[in-house]
């Protein structure tokens, strides 16, 4: 029997919101939804969304969950001053997700607490621009051993990807490939190029534009660590996302 082998991929991801009841946030595009929570319970969380790079507002699409079940819900779009405002439900714990053009997405989980007895609860976020030559690495990427054939747990992952190349239409990349550096060099160098290509080919199948996703391999010659253990093996092979342009 083949044994998977997990490449290592480095990103924040998205998840699909469902849910029961709908409220709505006067000012900005909101859509929130609430199950059997009363009325009473509910707080306001606001604040601003910025950029690291110059603290400038961002106007961001936010989407959100309570834990750990999801089942209060809501999708907001930040004002162009980046502040939002949203309903919650205090004493609880929410998982937010902001995505704005040119920006990664950012994940944080943020714990609800009224502190003052005012309905409001104050929070910030920040979005770390995407900026060309930096690397993305994601994990649960799987492949059988020594082959280039997915295994059927990495296709979410990978669709997370396509999400993210879909959300930012400029974005191109270029998929490189590392193996361990155990065997020959040439039959290293081989299965990390065709590796990096059956993530690009499914990509494409996704209707990503071939000329956004370049490939490159590199075998076994850019290891993360020289140690020759399982561990230092494992973190070895791996796929890395380069950005080429943004």
């Amino acid at each position: 029997m083949k044994k998977s082998v997990v490449v290592f991929i480095s990103l924040v991801f998205f998840y699909a919101f469902s849910g029961g009841a709908t409220a709505l946030m006067a000012g900005t595009s909101s859509t929130t939804t609430f199950c059997h929570t009363p009325p009473d319970s509910l707080v306001t969380i606001t604040g601003t969304i910025i950029s690291s790079r110059d603290s400038l507002p961002v106007s961001a699409r936010i989407r959100y969950k309570k834990l750990p079940y999801g089942d209060d819900v809501g999708i907001y779009t930040s004002r162009s001053n980046g502040k939002y405002e949203m309903p919650v439900v205090n004493l609880n714990s929410y998982l937010f997700e902001a995505e704005a053009e040119g920006y990664y997405p950012l994940k944080q989980q943020v714990d609800i607490r009224d502190f003052n007895n005012d309905k409001l609860v104050q929070k910030n976020f920040i979005l770390e621009p995407l900026r060309i030559g930096q690397i993305m690495a994601f994990d649960n990427i799987l492949f059988e051993q020594s082959e280039a054939i997915l295994l059927p747990g990495s296709y979410p992952v990978i669709d997370k990807l396509v999400d993210l190349l879909t959300s930012q239409q400029s974005l191109v990349i270029q998929l490189e490939g590392h193996t361990d550096f155990r065997g020959p060099d040439k039959a290293n160098r081989k299965l990390s190029n065709q590796r990096v290509k059956v993530i690009r080919d499914y990509l494409i199948n996704k209707g990503i534009d071939r000329k956004r996703v370049k490939t490159k391999a590199f075998g076994g010659n850019q290891p993360l660590s020289t140690d020759d253990t399982p561990e230092a093996r494992r973190l070895n092979r791996r796929v890395e996302i380069r950005i080429l342009a943004e």
